[in-house]
């Protein structure tokens, strides 16, 4: 009920006045007997209070019984205002985008001369105009005028706001006046004043209104009943108040409401329970439930299912027609879809009462997306946005390179790849360089592959932007938007085959033609709008405008919103999501929302349910609305819940499926109890896809030993695919033999799969290059150093300062080559003071690994010769190298007799003397925190880096050299890190001799068996989810989609040659 008590109207003896009293369904049958449409304009109008109800009401008549025509007469108030103001001198309605375009107008002038005052800071908001028309909205229908405002709005808003609101809100109202513009409030503000000469107004009113009516609302009752000789009001039963409120509206005698109650229609006891004692402090408690439910769900889409549940089983079972069950949502557009989605599956007819959003149809996002990237000069996030729409056929016209399913997945991949913040024609000179670059490189090919369709699909969208213009009107910009649609394959705005793209295409067109018209109208020049502009203009269209509604309600269960539910015909009402937060009351009036909860309790001829979530995502109990608690209190414990008990499992095995989802389910349970006939019906219509889902599940979840969905190969076929590319001609690294030994389903993801992370923009550290840019540093800087030491010196005679310096001097210059892009420029010198800090460690570590014990009695001190070294092809990846490297591959002889074909580029070789023997170490540089090198992690495969370098470097690089050390170099730690001399001892020092020490020896034995069984697990298929690393999940790129924690869980281990785990 409205907080503000009605202007008292003016007593009108002559005419007669009716009430009718009971619940909505007993007062609609009431209503029925007194009204008749006419011919002609009727002299009958009934006022409803919602466009459901006018329906439900129509309906009723014309199953009553009617003539053959279709029933008039019968409205909302605003279609009422509408039909009395027909004839009126024409005046320009504001759809509500010019509505609030002219107020964005105001905001701007206001702005202009600042006097926005704290409204300021909100100017660049699309918040901030929806706020103000919202704001304007409710000054109107209170019928507040431009004088009124500012006393109004400084007790709601405070004085400095307050005055704020007032100034703008005057501007809008004289925008209305001198322009003879009419908003929806003004349709009713003018219809008050035509009432009276009206010769449209009915000589019969019959008020179906609720009695928390708006001001102005309240005027146009009064101006109808004036006019009108008998009025016919609804009035629910024991509401003393809303009779009152009634009275006072239209001026009739305090006893003028207390007769004509309905008929009295017979309703479960239950229902009668709830009517008559909702709300008393101590009601009576009362046993029978029948006809009251509440259906707690274990979670949102578990209470969706039981809703569909129960609604299937009352049209299967009672008897129910689907018009006959209504849901009533507290908040229709959060829990509409959910509800929708759950009958469906059920398969039950149903229409929503709910306008969509502009924002939710795709031609919408995709004209934001296009012109978003357009006037962001080829923006990361909009480019891609783009790249993910399959509304556009022009960008996938081409023919879609190797490996890529169509040109856009290929131009995705590469700009992901290139991440470039910014900068539409820099990403194209990419592009076009890579496409045309001839690479020995497999990832530079692909690269470039993907360039070549990127300069295809970015000549389309530079075609496309040529037809948008730099600025314009919105009509000229919605034109300009349907040209460039069309030139990339889409059949234009307003041409779209799905109906709700043709319907946001055309609420585009109108909202860009009121925008003009308003301009015409008023005579001004028109606003020419700039490409930003536009798109904040389209975004908040996306959530001002509304789509039309495309469900017919007629043979459907209706879902509504609570409100709208109150008072409609149905012999069953669900209240959905009726939890805590439901049924607030926004204007703190909780009389009113009490009220309306009472009437909406009342609807229902013969049951009333409340359903809603009693558990959340963690399992943690939730509370019902207060409301559902009161109902709950007028009967025993528990007793509503009873047959609906909390269900912790996908589907109660204990009632008849209701949904194909559920017969499924049915089925599978079935099989586990040993009846299999309905499983074998559902293999028989699927192809047997359920039967492969559910083995797929069974294996994954049971066994000890990996199988197919862990990532081991079952059948030939494939073992024999990898035997062909993983031959004795293929060209193995040590990266790629450590990361199948370390993680075999990693290996098989990277190198089998060619899975690459999707990237994302992230202007931070990139780690690769950091660590590229400390070897290259390194490498230059030690070579220059080394070169120029006097003979008989060292690194060890270089002062540690001069050492660092001369690091972090090289480190510097490779930053500031003027080959990056800005961002990454700047991103890179920030990378190079981190490094300059690893330099200042340098020197320390260096002396350090002079001074170990195990090669101090050298006749020379070990020192850098080979740097950044490569053996093998050459590739496009290796940048700067030694120019001793070779194209000689090594090869390391199996026992198994086979030569593996190997390859590298090893990043350091210090060489020393003892006697005539020449020994070297070879070293890798490491930038991760944490290193440390075993020789378990040698033999289990995963270094094998350190070892197979060494060997290489030996054959290929140093004849007649002997290893004294091969290991790893942590620049942001201690330097050498390898295994201890007491684990392994690379050389004995014997007799004047060096030789390779037993345990070295044994490693090297270890390694090339090692080797011989990873090269086997490749070709033959098994990629086991098995990492010996029980964190390697938390930093993946393949955590996603590798299942090692259910692996681990189940205790599966790897099968050894005799198949045993």
């Amino acid at each position: 009920m409205s907080a503000d008590k009605p202007q008292k109207a003016r007593p009108q003896p002559d005419r007669t006045v009716h009430a009718v009293v009971g619940d909505p369904a007993e007062r609609r049958e009431a209503m029925l007997r007194f009204f008749r449409g006419d011919a002609g304009p009727p002299v009958s109008w009934w006022l409803a209070p919602t466009p459901a109800a006018v329906g439900s009401i129509r309906r009723a008549r014309l199953h009553a019984g009617e003539p053959g025509r279709l029933p008039g007469g019968v409205m909302t108030l605003r279609q009422a205002a509408t039909t009395l103001t027909r004839d009126l001198p024409p005046k320009l309605p504001l759809t509500p985008a010019a509505r609030h375009a002219l107020i964005a107008e105001f905001a701007a002038l206001a702005n202009h001369r600042d006097a926005l005052g704290p409204l300021e800071e909100l100017i660049e908001s699309p918040g901030l105009v929806a706020f103000l028309a919202s704001r304007f909205r409710e000054l109107r229908r209170e019928g507040i005028t431009a004088n009124e405002a500012p006393g109004a709005l400084a007790r709601s808003e405070g004085r400095a706001a307050g005055s704020v609101l007032a100034r703008l809100y005057r501007d809008y109202l004289g925008a209305l006046g001198k322009h003879d513009l009419l908003d929806d409030e003004g349709v009713v503000l003018a219809a008050i004043e035509a009432t009276p000469q009206s010769p449209a107004a009915p000589q019969r009113l019959l008020l179906d209104l609720s009695a928390d009516l708006a001001p102005i609302d309240s005027r146009l009752v009064q101006a109808l009943a004036a006019r009108a000789e008998e009025i016919v009001v609804a009035l629910p039963g024991d509401a003393p108040g809303v009779r009152a409120w009634w009275v006072d509206l239209l001026g009739v005698d305090d006893h003028a409401l207390e007769s004509g109650a309905g008929p009295t229609q017979k309703k479960p006891a239950a229902l009668v329970h709830v009517r008559e004692h909702l709300f008393e402090d101590s009601p009576p408690q009362f046993d029978n439930t029948a006809g009251v439910r509440v259906l707690a769900g274990d979670s949102a889409h578990d209470t969706a299912r039981r809703v569909a549940r129960r609604v299937k089983r009352l049209l299967v079972e009672e008897g129910v027609r689907p018009h006959e069950v209504v849901l009533a949502a507290p908040r229709l557009d959060a829990s509409w879809p959910r509800y929708r989605e759950a009958l469906v599956e059920a398969g039950v007819p149903c229409s929503v009462d709910a306008a969509p959003r502009l924002s939710s149809a795709g031609l919408w996002g995709a004209v934001v997306d296009l012109l978003a990237l357009a006037s962001s000069d080829g923006a990361f996030e909009p480019l891609l946005a783009l790249l993910g729409r399959t509304d556009l056929p022009a960008l996938d016209a081409d023919k879609p390179p190797e490996r890529f399913a169509s040109p856009r997945a290929a131009t995705e991949w590469f700009v992901r790849e290139l991440q470039v913040p910014s900068g539409a024609k820099y990403l194209r000179r990419q592009a076009e360089a890579l496409a045309s670059l001839a690479s020995p490189s497999e990832r530079l090919d692909r690269l470039g592959a993907a360039a070549n369709a990127a300069v295809g699909l970015f000549e389309r969208l530079d075609a496309a932007f040529e037809a948008l213009p730099e600025e314009g009107t919105p009509l000229e910009w919605f034109d300009a938007l349907d040209a460039a649609f069309k030139r990339l394959g889409h059949p234009g705005l307003t041409n779209s085959g799905d109906e709700t793209d043709r319907a946001a295409g055309d609420a585009l067109e109108e909202a860009a033609a009121s925008i003009d018209g308003l301009t015409d109208w008023r005579g001004r020049a028109q606003r020419r709008i700039r490409r930003r502009g536009m798109l904040e203009l389209l975004r908040s269209w996306g959530q001002q405008l509304r789509l039309p509604r495309r469900d017919a309600s007629e043979g459907r269960v209706r879902i509504v919103g609570a409100p709208t539910a109150t008072g409609l015909a149905c012999r069953h009402l669900i209240v959905i999501d009726a939890d805590e937060s439901a049924f607030a009351a926004d204007s703190g009036d909780a009389t009113a929302a009490m009220l309306q909860f009472r009437e909406l309790c009342a609807t229902p001829s013969e049951g009333l349910a409340f359903a809603y979530a009693a558990l959340d995502d963690a399992a943690q109990p939730l509370l019902p609305s207060p409301y559902v608690t009161e109902v709950e209190r007028l009967f025993a414990d528990g007793a509503p819940r009873l047959g609906e008990p909390p269900l912790l499992a996908p589907f109660d095995p204990g009632q008849p499926a209701t949904s194909r989802r559920e017969q499924r389910l049915a089925a599978v349970a079935d099989a586990e109890a040993g009846e299999s006939g309905k499983l074998s019906s559902y293999s028989a219509i699927d192809g047997g896809a359920l039967l492969n889902s559910l083995a797929a599940i069974d294996a994954r979840a049971r066994g000890e030993a990996f199988g197919p969905w862990e990532g081991v190969f079952a059948g030939a076929a494939g073992a024999n695919s990898l035997g062909e590319r993983y031959g004795p001609e293929h060209l193995w690294s040590a990266s790629q033999l450590e990361l199948m030994a370390t993680c075999p389903y990693k290996f098989f993801a990277r190198h089998g799969l060619m899975l690459d992370e999707a990237g994302e923009l992230a202007l931070g550290v990139d780690h690769r290059r950091r660590g590229r840019l400390m070897h290259d540093a390194l490498a230059e800087c030690l070579t220059a150093i080394a070169g120029g030491l006097p003979a008989g010196q060292t690194l060890r005679d270089v002062p540690p300062d001069e050492l660092s310096e001369r690091l972090a001097a090289q480190i510097d210059t490779l930053c500031d080559t003027g080959k990056l892009p800005q961002h990454e420029a700047a991103l890179a010198a920030i990378e190079a003071r981190q490094t300059h800090d690893w330099a200042a460690l340098y020197a320390e570590q260096q002396r350090k690994f002079h001074d170990q014990q195990r090669w101090s009695s050298l006749d020379t001190p070990l020192t850098p010769t080979l740097l950044e070294v490569r053996f093998g092809p050459a590739t496009a990846d290796d940048g700067a190298e030694d120019q001793r490297s070779t194209d000689r591959v090594f090869e390391l002889t199996l026992p198994g007799g086979e030569v593996l074909k190997l390859t590298g580029r090893i990043d350091r070789i210090d060489t020393a003397r003892r006697g005539e023997q020449t020994l070297f170490s070879v070293i890798d540089y490491k930038t991760s925190k944490q290193l440390k090198s075993t020789r378990d992690q040698i033999e289990q495969g995963e270094q094998l880096q350190p070892v197979l370098y060494a060997l290489a470097a030996q054959e290929l690089l140093l004849d007649d050299a002997v290893p004294v050390a091969a290991g790893y170099w942590g620049v942001r730690q201690k330097g050498f890190v390898a295994p201890s001399d007491r684990e392994l001892p690379l050389v004995n020092f014997e007799d004047g001799r060096v030789q390779p020490s037993d345990e070295w020896n044994e490693v090297v034995d270890a390694v090339r068996h090692r080797c011989e069984q990873i090269v086997h697990d490749v070709r033959h298929g098994a990629f086991p989810m098995h990492n010996r690393d029980e964190h390697c999940g938390e930093r993946c790129e393949y955590k996603t989609v590798c299942r090692v924690a259910q692996a681990r869980s189940l205790g599966k281990a790897p099968a050894t040659e005799g198949g045993e785990s």
